[in-house]
C-alpha cells in the first residue's frame, strides 16, 4: 500500500464509534434493508474498538450510520481490506456484492 493511501484510509478513522450502532447482519439496523449485499449503504470510514477493528458504513436508504464485523489482525492487514472496499465500491454493485460474496466464502 502506497503512503498516499494509507494516509487516505488513516484519515477515515471515526473516534466517537460509541455513537455508532453494531449490526450484525451487514445492513441498517433501523431496518430499512440497507443492505450491503445489494449496494444500499457503503463503507464509509473504520472505528478501532474493544472488540477489534471495524468498517463503518451508511445506509443510503435512511443515512444511519452503523458499524460491523469485528476485525482481528494488524492495522495493515485491516486497512488493505478497507482499501479493497472502496474500490470495489466505486466500481460498482456488480463488483462489490461479488467480492462480499467470496469473503463469506472464504475465497480470498
Amino acid at each position: 500500500m502506497n503512503g498516499s493511501i494509507r494516509k487516505r484510509l488513516l484519515a477515515m478513522k471515526i473516534s466517537n464509534w460509541e455513537s455508532i450502532p453494531y449490526s450484525v447482519g451487514l445492513q441498517c439496523p433501523n431496518g430499512d434493508d440497507g443492505s450491503l449485499m445489494d449496494g444500499k449503504s457503503k463503507v464509509i470510514g473504520w472505528c478501532d474498538t474493544p472488540k477489534g477493528l471495524m468498517k463503518v458504513c451508511e445506509c443510503q436508504v435512511c443515512f444511519s450510520k452503523f458499524r460491523y464485523h469485528g476485525f482481528h489482525g494488524s492495522l495493515e492487514t485491516f486497512l488493505n481490506s478497507l482499501e479493497e472496499d472502496i474500490v470495489y465500491q466505486e466500481q460498482g454493485l456488480e463488483a462489490w456484492s461479488e467480492l462480499t460474496l467470496k469473503r463469506f466464502k472464504h475465497e480470498i
